[in-house]
């Protein structure tokens, strides 16, 4: 047992020893790669809204009362030009008994959720999950279930809903003197049975910002 006991105290000694040797170099080396930490960059968010909705119905003296809420959290990361964006949300989509339902798909423009089937459990769903990469300053390249590119700057409400994530791939373009383009190629849906019908969308928009005074622009583009 003495030597046991012995050897165990010299082996701590030697590793303290070596690890006080060590310590400079570990620690210049940390200094060396921490810009490589990326985990440094993310960031989350979210926020919850409750309301109050109701449809007043003019055929009849009955209108509809119910109660609303909106749940989203999620986060973003930035690795070199490489960004990750991914949200979860409330959404419709539950099965008539009020129970998840993993073949119904969520609204694809309203988040809300209404508090109804007695009490039940309600869904989330994959509102973003997006990669966007940037290996130019007037090049950006995105894909996924992404945020609409075409409300960017801004757009209509007449063309694009601002709640609309699109799901495929989009090429946003920002040159000199404040001219920019926008490409789209949008999958809606994929077909089965192994054939070649899938619908797709394609979506264009080319504009320019146009400085007026120090504190004023306009935004003129064109979409289709």
């Amino acid at each position: 047992m003495s030597n046991i006991r012995r050897m165990t105290k010299g082996g701590i000694a030697l590793l303290t020893a070596g690890w006080l040797g060590i310590l400079p170099f570990s620690s210049a080396f940390a200094t060396d790669v921490s810009y490589s930490n990326w985990l440094d960059t993310i960031k989350f968010g979210g926020d919850l809204r409750l309301r109050h909705d109701t449809q007043f119905n003019t055929s009849n003296t009955s209108n509809r009362d119910r109660e609303r809420f909106r749940l989203r959290y999620g986060f973003n990361a930035a690795a070199g030009d490489l960004t990750a964006l991914f949200k979860m949300s409330t959404s419709g989509g539950t099965a008539a008994n009020g129970q998840p339902n993993s073949t119904i798909n969520g609204d694809g423009l309203s988040g809300n959720q209404t508090e109804d089937t007695s009490l039940s459990r309600k869904g989330l769903w994959v509102d973003l999950a997006e990669l966007k990469y940037k290996p130019f300053e007037v090049l950006q390249v995105e894909g996924g279930k992404m945020e609409n590119p075409f409300w960017s700057g801004w757009s209509s409400s007449l063309v694009w809903d601002p709640d609309l994530n699109p799901e495929g791939y989009a090429q946003e373009i920002n040159l000199p003197m404040g001219l920019f383009a926008t490409l789209g190629q949008m999958s809606i849906n994929e077909a089965s049975n192994f054939h070649d019908a899938n619908p797709w969308m394609f979506a264009e928009r080319v504009g320019a910002n146009v400085p007026l005074l120090d504190d004023m622009k306009a935004i003129i583009s064109a979409t289709d």
